[in-house]
């Protein structure tokens, strides 16, 4: 579908209002500068992901 939308405030923090069901949602990061990184998923109903 392409949508689209930018969050302007709290880029470290992406909050997307729901991922559907047996579904995925895309989210992207404009990062510079090296180092590791770690990804958070925190979901009333899906719990704690951490990679």
């Amino acid at each position: 579908m392409n949508k689209t939308t930018e969050q302007k405030v709290a880029p470290a923090k992406i909050a997307v209002e729901n991922i559907p069901g047996m579904e995925a949602v895309t989210v992207r990061w404009i990062v510079s500068g090296s180092g590791k990184y770690t990804v958070k998923v925190d979901s009333e109903k899906g719990g704690v992901v951490t990679k």
